[in-house]
């Protein structure tokens, strides 16, 4: 399978590429009053508004309150509605083997285990596969 990896508060994180409609280069982001601090507000790409999540807040990795250091948004695709990841880094786009990730994530905290779905080792670095679908739920992208 496909993964979009990049990197966020240092930790390399994995997405399933058929969840990632776009990688977008870091764009003005318009502030949301009374918005959980993960959600650090919303874009208009191309005409269409898209709320922009803070992936280290949300996996509570990180309290900084510049966005200096992000450099992309990984744009992921949900039934009837996109949400933004926040990402220090470029992306790059790596396949690997299902039966290489490891499910089992009882080693991990409890907000790790309710955003990442499996673990892999994958030239010499680990790689934290997002769940997606429990990371971008609609509650997360209300604006």
């Amino acid at each position: 399978m496909k993964y979009v990896v990049f990197k966020a508060s240092g930790d390399t994180f994995g997405v399933d590429i058929q969840s990632a409609v776009s990688i977008e280069k870091i764009l003005p982001i318009t502030r949301v009053p009374l918005a959980p601090s993960y959600l650090r507000g919303i874009i208009n790409l191309r005409g269409e508004i898209i709320p922009v999540i803070d992936l280290s807040r949300a996996l509570e990795q990180s309290t900084s309150e510049e966005s200096a250091g992000f450099k992309n948004i990984v744009i992921i695709k949900r039934e009837d509605y996109k949400i933004g990841l926040l990402i220090d880094s470029d992306v790059s786009i790596i396949d690997i083997d299902d039966n290489l990730v490891q499910k089992d994530v009882s080693n991990l905290s409890e907000v790790d285990k309710a955003y990442i779905s499996g673990i892999v080792k994958y030239e010499n670095q680990i790689i934290n596969i997002l769940n997606t679908v429990k990371l971008t739920t609609p509650e997360r992208a209300v604006i």
